[in-house]
This record gives structure tokens, C-alpha cells and sequence, in this order.
């Protein structure tokens, strides 16, 4: 996905489109380990073993890479128009 991105963009844009790809991934990592600890938190505060808490961010960590995938099959190869090789 990162190089359909990248690849995607217009010339003169890439660094762009390479600051805002970026930003996302670290956005996402942030907001994954913010969730994943506020059911960590939740899950002490009503006394469920830790396993049980451990399971659901399994389960949810499962859940956006399965979202992820398909996201990207979604993500059909296009010759790059307009461009001139190097």
C-alpha cells in the first residue's frame, strides 16, 4: 500500500504524499496502543483476568488486519500515467 501511494502521487508531490503516509502510520500506531491500553485499563478495573483482556485486543488487533487486507485487494495496479521512466 505504501508504495501505491507513493507511486500514485503527482510529480513534484511525493514528498507529500510520503509525509502525509507518514503521519498515518503513526497516528495508527498511537491510536491502536491507546485502545489496546484503555482495554487493558477496563478490564483490571472489573477484576477480569488478565487473559481475558489480553484476548480482546487479540481479537481486535485481528480484526483491523483483516480490514486491512482487505482494503488493500481493493487497491488495483495502474500503469503510471504521465510519468517518464528515469
Amino acid at each position: 500500500a505504501s508504495l501505491s501511494i507513493l507511486e500514485g502521487a503527482a510529480p513534484g508531490e511525493e514528498g507529500n504524499a510520503s509525509a502525509s503516509l507518514q503521519i498515518a502510520m503513526n497516528l495508527g500506531i498511537a491510536l491502536g496502543t491507546g485502545v489496546a491500553g484503555a482495554i487493558l485499563a477496563l478490564g483490571v478495573a472489573a477484576s477480569q483476568p488478565l487473559a481475558n483482556s489480553l484476548n480482546q485486543i487479540n481479537l481486535g488487533m485481528l480484526a483491523a488486519t483483516v480490514a486491512t487486507l482487505l482494503a488493500v485487494i481493493r487497491i488495483a495496479p495502474h500503469p503510471l500515467a504521465g510519468r517518464s521512466e528515469p
